[in-house]
């Protein structure tokens, strides 16, 4: 068990301290006019070309991984009494980054790849069909602000850490999608889709609880432990503990688990409205629906441990001769300690039980103007994120220049959970036939600062706390007379 969290640690460290990618789509993308995988953001949007098809893997791949609140800025600076460069946990830097931590510390991972897309205009023209078929591979986590006080030096007596959770998914969707324009003014979407889940993990706490006084610190509480698809409590005990894959595992029970396919469903809906005829509103939501995990199984976490504190886990301890802080060590013995106090922790036995898993659904908005024959434009676009009780916004202005109807590019400015200064640009090149290359980003790193290490030099963002990367080679056949300037 305690292999077990040392993970979900490693997790947290690798997020935040790593290059932020933001999930869940790049933004940026809703300004690329002529970019097929646009319908991802809104299933009544349609591409100039009259058919396109996205070459497996190439066609459309979306990465993501980040947290909503700490870059590189707020965890290295310079210490503003002896302008030295420290860590945020020296004490000359006591109470800077608790300062700076959210509430809910929110974590995030994607990978969407395609395997399979193509779409084509239909009837006169006023039609397009989409078809395609994506892998989704998401991780996520909520880490709960009090969880770092004892490392920060925080005096916490009484501590609620009830919105600890940790959950990953890996599925696929299948979607038929179709838009239609009415008139001039208004064109309507809706895709359906098809999910097939091979992988399922959720663990959360229903109460979990510290207590503090000058002798001993009390930890305790209960959860829910959540797993299906290829995934079970086994498997998990095994890997984590170092034991790796049954024997056989490959060529026998993987095969076996992926036969017991788990079913569920989606839908997206969406429209375009001209008021005038250079002026377009445009609004979806997408990602209704719920993944059915009939091979799940569901157990009961319990925890009570007494501990009495980090010990000797003091910024002092690790520093060299020359007064540099050994970090490395730092999160070893940091992590050891903290999964030390978590012997306690006891999974009951699980039960065979089917759960179903709610999907992140979103709410799009954008309203954009263009002039000069569709040649220049301007707009904005939000974005809000739905997942349970949670929810994130995402709001994104951005400005394209389209020369030719073969030729977009955009740039944007972004503001997500409150946090601004994210450059964003994307570009799409694609001639009347052929082979259209499509790239775009909404968190464009400006600065970086060097991290050494005994292997690599390794150049980290230290200003931008998101960057996301979306890219696509498609082939493309004809043009719209309808779509695009002349």
């Amino acid at each position: 068990m305690k292999s077990f969290f040392k993970y979900i640690y490693i997790l947290i460290g690798v997020c935040i301290f790593s290059t932020h990618l933001q999930a869940q789509g790049v933004s940026t993308l809703y300004f690329l006019e002529n970019a097929p995988m646009r319908h991802t953001i809104n299933p009544a949007f349609q591409p100039y070309s009259n058919v396109y098809v996205a070459l497996p893997a190439m066609g459309y791949t979306s990465l993501g991984i980040g947290n909503n609140a700490l870059t590189m800025k707020d965890l290295i600076f310079q210490d503003p009494t002896t302008g030295k460069t420290i860590t945020a946990l020296h004490p000359n830097a006591e109470g800077i980054l608790w300062n700076k931590l959210p509430e809910n510390l929110k974590i995030s991972s994607d990978v969407h790849v395609n395997l399979l897309s193509f779409g084509a205009r239909t009837g006169k023209g006023e039609g397009y069909f989409h078809f395609n078929i994506l892998e989704h591979i998401d991780l996520g986590a909520s880490v709960p602000k009090t969880t770092f006080g004892p490392l920060l030096g925080q005096s916490l007596n009484d501590i609620n850490l009830n919105t600890l959770n940790l959950s990953a998914s890996v599925y696929t969707e299948i979607a038929f999608g179709y838009s239609h324009q009415i008139n001039e003014k208004w064109t309507i979407g809706a895709k359906l889709k098809v999910l097939l889940g091979h992988a399922h993990f959720n663990g959360y706490f229903e109460e979990l609880n510290m207590k503090s006084n000058q002798e001993a610190t009390r930890l305790y509480g209960d959860g829910i432990f959540q797993a299906g698809g290829i995934l079970n409590s086994k498997l998990i005990n095994d890997f984590v503990n170092g034991n790796g894959l049954p024997e056989n595992y490959l060529q026998g029970q993987l095969i076996e688990d992926l036969k017991r396919l788990n079913w569920g469903g989606a839908i997206d809906l969406g429209l375009t409205y001209k008021p005038i005829q250079n002026i377009q509103i445009a609004a979806s939501v997408t990602d209704l629906g719920i993944i059915h995990w009939s091979n799940g199984e569901q157990a009961k976490m319990a925890m009570d441990t007494t501990f009495n504190g980090l010990g000797d886990l003091k910024y002092e301890n690790y520093t060299d001769q020359n007064g540099n802080f050994q970090s490395d060590a730092f999160i070893q013995d940091a992590g050891d300690k903290l999964l030390s106090y978590l012997d306690a922790m006891h999974i009951h036995a699980p039960e065979d039980k089917a759960f179903n898993q709610m999907l992140t659904a979103k709410i799009n908005v954008g309203v954009d103007a263009n002039v000069w024959k569709n040649r220049i434009g301007i707009g904005v676009y939000s974005r809000t994120l739905i997942h349970a009780k949670q929810v994130s916004e995402e709001v994104t202005f951005g400005a394209a220049f389209r020369p030719f109807r073969c030729l977009n590019i955009a740039a944007s400015y972004s503001l997500l959970n409150g946090h601004s200064s994210n450059l964003g640009a994307a570009v799409s090149i694609a001639p009347y036939d052929g082979i259209m290359l499509t790239v775009a980003s909404d968190y464009i790193p400006t600065a970086f600062a060097t991290y050494e290490t005994e292997e690599k030099i390794l150049q980290l963002p230290y200003e931008t706390g998101f960057v996301n990367l979306t890219f696509g080679v498609t082939i493309v056949v004809g043009t719209s007379k309808k779509k695009g300037q002349e």
